[in-house]
């Protein structure tokens, strides 16, 4: 399968997507103790100003006792409550973060051209295809229509790589990857289909040109159909492949 040589400078697709696994695990394990630990930081903080709030509340009973029981107008300004200042236990930047996003962009750099080289050995591989499972006013008809497998193909690739850049659970990993996909799916696979619809798809079905026949010919044939009568085998088996090259034409726009 041609994949712009993606397996041999990199690997083939089944083992590059492995280690992807294993990376997008190694990832999701560093991001979850990351926000293990800024969890626990930030109850430690919680803790700190529900003490804080108690020795405020405290300090506010003893001073009122001691002003009702001495008369005192009010107390000096120093001894008024103090706005918790929560303690920097952990910086807002840690190494672990740095390293962490610096793998997420190797990270996603590699699953953008595992994605790109999943999409173009699709688009290399013959049209595999099936019914369009669309249900027409007309019987018989709607139900003849083909599709290929290339929209389903690309859609399982992106899928798979949108999904595991998500499970990394890092937001600049899956933010990438997520924008990618988009982009991939609007640039990359619209642009394959759309000329391969002008392609495979239209330019087959110019009458006189492709599969459809023209004004003349369709005279002809049917002048050489009156005169030949021991040949209706092969005009049904004609007529049959002309009905499949036209399906399999429309196929192609049937995808967009």
């Amino acid at each position: 399968m041609d994949d712009c040589g993606f397996s041999m400078e990199v690997g083939t697709l089944a083992d590059v997507d492995g280690a992807m696994e294993e990376a997008a695990l190694c990832l999701q394990h560093a991001e979850s103790y990351s926000r293990f630990v800024q969890h626990t930081v930030t109850e430690v903080n919680k803790a700190r100003e529900l003490r804080h709030k108690a020795d405020q509340e405290a300090r506010k009973l003893e001073r009122e006792r001691a002003e009702w029981a001495t008369g005192m107008a009010n107390a000096p300004v120093v001894e008024r409550e103090q706005p918790f200042k929560p303690q920097e236990i952990l910086p807002s930047r840690t190494q672990l973060l740095e390293v962490v996003a610096e793998v997420g962009g190797y990270y996603s750099g590699i699953e953008r051209c595992l994605l790109l080289a999943s999409m173009q050995r699709a688009f290399s591989s013959l049209p595999q295809y099936s019914e369009l499972g669309v249900k027409g006013s007309t019987p018989g008809v709607a139900s003849q229509a083909l599709k290929t497998s290339l929209v389903d193909t690309c859609l399982f690739a992106t899928r798979r790589s949108a999904q595991r850049a998500f499970a990394t659970g890092h937001c600049g990993t899956a933010s990438a990857m997520t924008n990618f996909c988009g982009d991939t799916l609007g640039g990359v696979l619209l642009e394959v289909m759309t000329r391969r619809a002008q392609e495979a798809g239209i330019a087959k079905l110019k009458p006189g040109d492709g599969l459809l026949e023209g004004t003349s010919s369709l005279f002809t044939a049917t002048a050489s159909n009156l005169m030949r009568q021991g040949q209706a085998d092969d005009e049904a088996t004609r007529q049959y492949k002309m009905r499949q090259g036209i399906a399999r034409a429309c196929a192609m726009l049937n995808d967009l």
